[in-house]
């Protein structure tokens, strides 16, 4: 069976530009900057282009949410970003219901979320 005009795959020109996201409140400066590595040879495997990485040190809620997913949301609807990479889901909350809410503020700004958790490590 032959594939219409409308089925053609069409990729991207240029790597898809994502922001990373890392959240921990215990974290040392040495474990930051491994995990910061490990989302930009994430990208790099990819073939995304990470543009930045916004960190948090902060407690998500069901009241207040995700720390710092308004900067994400803001990035993603200027059009800077078209998706967040981050480790898993608990990077953004550990409670279920604040991951479910907070995804889908992102799908609903035109965006994607990408785990890098369990990919084999490239640390650049």
């Amino acid at each position: 069976m032959g594939r219409g005009l409308d089925d053609t795959l069409v990729l991207p020109t240029h790597p898809l530009a994502v922001v990373g996201y890392l959240r921990s409140l215990h974290w040392s400066e040495q474990q930051w900057q491994t995990w910061e590595r490990r989302l930009r040879g994430a990208a790099f495997e990819l073939g995304l282009n990470l543009t930045e990485i916004i960190a948090s040190r902060d407690v998500s809620s069901l009241t207040d949410g995700c720390p710092r997913i308004n900067q994400i949301l803001d990035i993603i609807r200027l059009g800077q970003a078209h998706g967040v990479l981050t480790l898993a889901d608990y990077s953004f909350a550990w409670d279920r219901e604040i991951v479910r809410r907070t995804v889908a503020r992102i799908r609903q700004a035109g965006g994607f979320v990408e785990y890098v958790y369990g990919r084999a490590p490239l640390l650049l």
